[in-house]
């Protein structure tokens, strides 16, 4: 089989073996919802925010690392494993000494025993064969797929009893343990081989992974600054309320978008000599990612006062309207993801850890002076952040390759158009989705607005068309952006 067959059929594993993972995720995140309360989501959010910073503040690059090299010797992928055990033994000692000093700067002594009982997933994660990586360079997925999903699919029957059982937050931290002791056993069955401890390469492992181990520190404290503020100031109900809203508005994001970017950047990253495809494909991904979003965002805005009482449950109510308030971030992080990987495929790895500092610089100091606000009122001003940084990040873009604004602000009007006429229809059909409606009268409501949206679309989108003498119809997510610079034009002239 030669490489691009190969190629193929590893996208084709990766794909599914993805998709699996994330539903799940979603049938865990249900069930577990249901025996878990807000405090308890709220207290191993605040002991895994610590935990995962620590991480990437010990982050070696040694996937990167691995990966990016054309030939691999055994002593340079032994002093990668070796890197990342010391590094993860270091940052299992390092929580469990500072775990009381945590513990007193959140006000809460239950952390102590949560963050030394955390300590110990890093300690297993490090012991990990580096079998992984050896499969991935080889384009050999299938075992790979296989062992995350049946480590995932272990960690979530074991954590799912422990909650029905004992209906406390230890089970997700069990859980955690068992996920990082199932991955890093079956490590060795995968694949023979046995790493040794030698630290022979590690200068030139440094030099590479510096800037990721910069951007990651960088960029994680930028998304996660907001979970700090939270877990300092509110209480652990807020916080669990918060930290699921966020987790959940970001679904759409993993489940549609992400996969979409991950294909189209490969694309992207073959035509980088060639600056006007490159320009195109970049414009088409941000419309097709907004085309694809936009309407998500506004049926979960439209459906949650219906789908969380029913889907988690009472305690979860509260959580509403903090998710209709954030559901707009998914669709930000849609479109900066296809920013930030573009930049990647040009390398310019530099430019995106200044882009990250100036913008955890911006986010830090706006949400530590809103600390004292509601709940409401914080994830409100998350949403604006969410927006300013992705203007930044456009700002950028289009000075880099030139991306036709105007163009793709024309092309999106019969998006945003259909989105406005079914909130018209919903309004003037004096609709109201809460729980107290049934099941069937609530399927048969999203499935009129989503028909509504689809013909409003199609419409719009074949009167936008007859601008352009080349018939370039917007069907679908499938743009062609030389017609729509037609389309400006002929709007300028009338």
């Amino acid at each position: 089989m030669d490489t691009t067959q190969k190629a193929v059929r590893s996208s084709v594993v990766i794909v599914i073996a993805t998709w699996l993972k994330r539903v799940i995720g979603i049938v865990s995140i249900i069930l577990l919802a249901r025996f878990l309360g807000p405090s308890d989501y709220g207290i191993v959010a605040i002991g895994l925010l610590v935990l995962r910073f620590l991480e990437v503040v010990s982050e070696t690059g040694i996937n990167q690392y691995v990966l990016s090299r054309k030939e691999i010797s055994d002593s340079e992928l032994n002093t990668a494993w070796t890197l990342k055990l010391v590094t993860r033994i270091v940052l299992s000692i390092l929580l469990i000494t500072l775990s009381q000093p945590f513990a007193q700067f959140f006000e809460n002594p239950e952390l102590v025993v949560v963050f030394i009982a955390l300590a110990f997933v890093p300690l297993i994660q490090g012991l990990e064969s580096p079998s992984s990586l050896i499969l991935s360079r080889a384009l050999e997925y299938k075992k790979i797929a296989i062992l995350t999903i049946v480590a995932k699919l272990t960690s979530f029957a074991v954590t799912l009893t422990l909650a029905i059982v004992y209906q406390s937050y230890w089970a997700l931290i069990i859980g955690d343990l068992v996920l990082a002791v199932t991955t890093t056993t079956l490590s060795y069955f995968i694949l023979s081989y046995k790493p040794k401890f030698t630290l022979n390469n590690w200068r030139k492992q440094w030099e590479f992974s510096q800037w990721i181990l910069y951007k990651g520190i960088v960029g994680y404290s930028r998304a996660k600054f907001d979970v700090f503020i939270i877990g300092k100031y509110f209480d652990e109900v807020q916080t669990g309320l918060y930290t699921m809203s966020k987790h959940l508005i970001l679904m759409p994001y993993d489940m549609i978008a992400a996969p979409v970017i991950n294909i189209m950047i490969t694309t992207i990253s073959k035509e980088t000599q060639n600056e006007s495809k490159v320009r195109d494909l970049i414009t088409l991904l941000i419309y097709a990612m907004i085309c694809i979003m936009l309407p998500i965002v506004a049926m979960i805005i439209l459906v949650t006062p219906f789908a969380i009482p029913f889907l988690l449950g009472d305690q979860w109510i509260d959580a509403t309207l903090l998710i209709q308030i954030m559901i707009v971030i998914s669709l930000f992080t849609a479109i900066n993801s296809v920013i930030i990987s573009a930049m990647n495929a040009f390398q310019i790895v530099k430019s995106i850890f200044m882009l990250d500092l100036l913008t955890f610089l911006i986010t830090a100091i706006t949400v530590y002076i809103v600390r004292d606000s509601t709940l409401e009122e914080f994830s409100v001003v998350q949403s604006i952040l969410s927006l300013c940084t992705v203007s930044l990040f456009l700002i950028v873009i289009k000075r880099f390759c030139n991306i036709p604004m105007l163009s793709l602000l024309v092309a999106l009007i019969p998006s945003f158009a259909s989105v406005y006429i079914c909130y018209l229809g919903v309004q003037l059909s004096d609709i109201e989705i809460t729980l107290q409606m049934g099941l069937l009268e609530f399927i048969g409501v999203a499935l009129l607005v989503t028909a509504l949206y689809l013909l409003s679309f199609g419409l719009l989108s074949s009167v936008f068309s007859k601008f352009s003498k080349e018939n370039a119809a917007l069907i679908g997510y499938v743009l062609k952006i030389g017609a729509v610079d037609k389309i400006v034009r002929k709007l300028r002239k009338t």
